[in-house]
């Protein structure tokens, strides 16, 4: 997690952000992304056949 939260960091996203989440997996796979970009205070909007809908 601190790899990949050191990866996205450095290639200069910033808490102010938010990305976009295609994983379509569940927070057993997509855990260790999801977990880096809590820990760099950054907004994951998840999208995915799982979504759900408004």
């Amino acid at each position: 997690m601190n790899g990949s939260a050191r990866s996205y960091a450095g290639s200069g996203i910033t808490a102010d952000q938010r990305i976009v989440s295609t994983y379509n997996a569940g927070p057993f796979v997509a855990g260790a992304a999801l977990a880096s970009f809590e820990r760099i205070v950054l907004s994951d909007v998840p999208l995915g056949t799982g979504t759900p809908s408004a």
